[in-house]
C-alpha cells in the first residue's frame, strides 16, 4: 500500500459470546471479536476456513450476543481482551486471580463493564442471538445501552462484507 493511500477498514467492529452446542460442553463459552459476525461464526463451527484453534473440539457454537458500537477496532479488541481476562484487567481492581469461564461468569463480567465509565461512554449496544436471550438482564444495563433481540441476518449492520455472507 503506498504511503498516500489510507487503509479501508469496516464500520462494523464487534465482541461476540459463543456458547457450544456439544451436551458435555453446555457451560463452556468462548469471547472474540469481529467486524462479520456471520461469517466467524461459520469459521467457528468449520464450515468455512480460518476458525479459532481453541473452539475447534467443542463444535458446534451457537451466538449468544454481540456488543456493538465500538469506534475502532482497538477499541473492540481491548474490550474483549477484558471481558476474557477480567482478573488481569486494570479496570476490575482486586479481582481474584483464578479465571471463571462459565456462562454465568462472563455474563456477569459483561454487566459489570457495561457499568464502568471507561466504557459506558461509547455508545454501545447489545444485540442478543440465542433463543434463550431471557440469561441477559437488561434492567441491570446502563439505560443508553440499546438492547435488540434476533438473528444476526435481522440487523441492521455494515458487516466489512457488505452482507454477502448470509446469502452464502
Amino acid at each position: 500500500m503506498s504511503k498516500n493511500k489510507k487503509a479501508e477498514y469496516p464500520e462494523f467492529y464487534c465482541c461476540y459470546l459463543l456458547r457450544s452446542l456439544q451436551s458435555k460442553h453446555r457451560n463452556y463459552v468462548y469471547i472474540g471479536t469481529t467486524p462479520n459476525p456471520i461469517q466467524r461464526l461459520r469459521q467457528h463451527n468449520g464450515e468455512i476456513a480460518a476458525g479459532a484453534h481453541k473452539t475447534e473440539k467443542k463444535r458446534p457454537w451457537e451466538m449468544l450476543l454481540l456488543v456493538h458500537g465500538f469506534p475502532t477496532n482497538t477499541a473492540a479488541l481491548q474490550f474483549e481482551w477484558a471481558w476474557t481476562y477480567d482478573h488481569y484487567s486494570r479496570h476490575f481492581p482486586g479481582r481474584l486471580t483464578n479465571q471463571k469461564t462459565s456462562l454465568k461468569s462472563r455474563l456477569d463480567v459483561l454487566h459489570e463493564m457495561l457499568r464502568l465509565d471507561v466504557w459506558n461512554r461509547w455508545p454501545l449496544a447489545l444485540h442478543l442471538v440465542a433463543a434463550d436471550s431471557n440469561l441477559i438482564n437488561t434492567d441491570m444495563l446502563p439505560k443508553h445501552i440499546k438492547v435488540t433481540s434476533g438473528p444476526l441476518q435481522t440487523m441492521r449492520y455494515t458487516f466489512a462484507d457488505k452482507g454477502r455472507a448470509e446469502s452464502k
